[in-house]
């Protein structure tokens, strides 16, 4: 698995005269992924103050431009380096659906708090198992959340996640959210509403 640290020291052979990737933009995509994964090998799914973390196909999917005249760097290089980040956020996601921490000794020392992360869904989990883990009594005015019976997400916690799981999401699927309540029952959000208390989701 590729650690931050390699990311963002990442180096590869210059091109001039031939095709290669525009320096510039490489380097700034790859920092964004080394803060993925720092958050990541801390043990989080959101980044500081709530951004959203790069995702697998966000990598995959990803085109940068290219130069023949100005410095680059070599297409191959990059897209073979891109593959390996892709497969090590692969690795944190399948970590996370198996309810495994997200950091593991096999990957050298384990950072604060690397628990399971509810936050974390696959492009090809179903809109119903990516809100598995949330309360069908979502009022979040309080709490911190947890896998405890009767514990609510803070708003700004349930908001993060769900943020990371929509970006994770594809077509239709990105716009149905389900919740799973305790017994098994699927309820649908009809209405949001601010209360004294707090914000609390109506389901049916």
């Amino acid at each position: 698995m590729l650690k931050a640290t390699a990311v963002s020291g990442a180096r590869f052979s210059p091109t001039k005269f031939r095709e290669g990737y525009a320096v510039g933009g490489v380097d700034d995509f790859l920092m964004r992924v080394a803060a993925t994964l720092s958050t990541l090998e801390s043990g989080n799914t959101t980044g500081p103050r709530g951004s959203a973390l790069v995702t697998p196909d966000e990598v995959a999917n990803h085109r940068f431009m290219t130069t023949r005249v100005r410095d680059g760097y070599d297409v191959i290089e990059v897209d073979d380096f891109l593959d390996a980040i892709v497969d090590t956020l692969s690795v944190y996601i399948a970590r996370a659906q198996r309810g495994e921490p997200l950091v593991q000794d096999s990957d050298g020392t384990p950072g604060p708090d690397a628990t399971d992360a509810p936050g974390i869904a696959s492009p090809s989990t179903s809109p119903e198992k990516a809100a598995a883990k949330t309360s069908p009594a979502s009022t979040a005015g309080s709490g911190t959340g947890g896998d405890q019976p009767g514990s609510a997400m803070a708003t700004q916690d349930f908001l993060r996640d769900l943020q990371y799981q929509r970006a994770l999401l594809s077509g239709s699927a990105r716009e149905s959210l389900v919740f799973h309540g305790s017994d098994g029952r699927e309820f649908a959000p009809v209405r949001i509403e601010r209360t004294p208390t707090g914000i609390v989701v109506h389901i049916t």
